[in-house]
This record gives structure tokens, sequence and C-alpha cells, in this order.
């Protein structure tokens, strides 16, 4: 197994491939709000093991990437982080099964309505919201970035 972490325009990336050197199609792993390529830490070795190459990426503002202005951060939508992942796609030679995660699933939704994929696997994905159910509310404050709430309400929220 091959691991390499690098920045490309400004988009932290982690890549594990196969020891061997040949890959089946590449896998682009996208986190959800609150997180980063670091979600995907047991999953990458998993995949290069069955000859996968795998590339995870962060967000921008989110933990090695670029970090943006805070009032340029805060007004991002989340059709704005398909230039991340179009940034590390246009790195590889062969179209990508993409894999998202919750916001990730939304983004990787919105990135496969306007580029080619070879697979789209969602994991606990955030649904459009012509599709989506009933609103969950949580209060927040538009001036600063959300985080992610302390394990009993993030209990109450995913998984009542």
């Amino acid at each position: 197994m091959i691991s390499n972490q690098y920045v490309t325009e400004g988009v932290y990336v982690e890549e594990v491939a196969p020891s061997n050197g040949t890959s089946k199609s590449p896998i682009l792993f996208i986190h959800g709000g609150a997180h980063g390529s670091w979600t995907w830490e047991k999953f990458q070795p998993f995949f290069a093991e069955k000859g996968w190459r795998s590339l995870a990426l962060n967000w921008f503002h989110h933990y090695r990437s670029d970090q943006l202005p805070m009032e340029v951060f805060l007004k991002r939508h989340l059709s704005d982080i398909v230039t991340e992942v179009e940034i590390v796609a246009k790195t590889l030679d062969e179209t990508p099964i993409i894999v998202g995660h919750s916001m990730g699933g939304l983004v990787a939704q919105i990135y496969a309505t306007k580029h080619p994929v070879k697979s789209l696997v969602l994991l606990a994905p955030c649904a459009p919201k012509s599709i989506g159910r009933a609103k969950v509310q949580v209060d927040f404050d538009l001036s600063k970035p959300w985080q992610a709430p302390p394990f009993p309400v993030a209990k109450q929220m995913f998984f009542s």
C-alpha cells in the first residue's frame, strides 16, 4: 500500500494506492460537513488491499485545505463544493467512482449531474430539498461556522 498527501490548487488530498502499482477505477471520497479526509482513514487501506486507488479530498476551509475568508466561507453553498471535487477529479486519468457521506453525498449528486462518474455511492446522504424528509430544526449563528453538536444532541438529531 502506498500513501501520499499533497495539495492541488488549495485542496488537501490523502491518496492511498495498491502497492503493486495497478489499480481498478479510482475512488474519490467526499466527506460530510464538519469532517475531513480523516473520515476515510479506515476505508482507504481496505480498498487499496482490494486493488483500488483512492483519494480523499477536503473541502476548502476544512482540515488542511486552504482557508477561505470567513465572509466567503459562510456564504458557500453545497453546490460550491463541487469546485473541490472538480479540482481533484481533473488530476485523474480515468472517470472516478464517487463516494459521498452525509452532506458530501449531496455534493456527489450535484457533481454527477455535470460530470461523468463510473459509479456513485451515497452513504447516509443529505437528499435534495425537493425529495428530502421533514426539516430538522437546528439553531445556529449565521455569523460563525457551524460545529458538530455534542454527542447527545447529534444522537437525537440523527438517530431518533
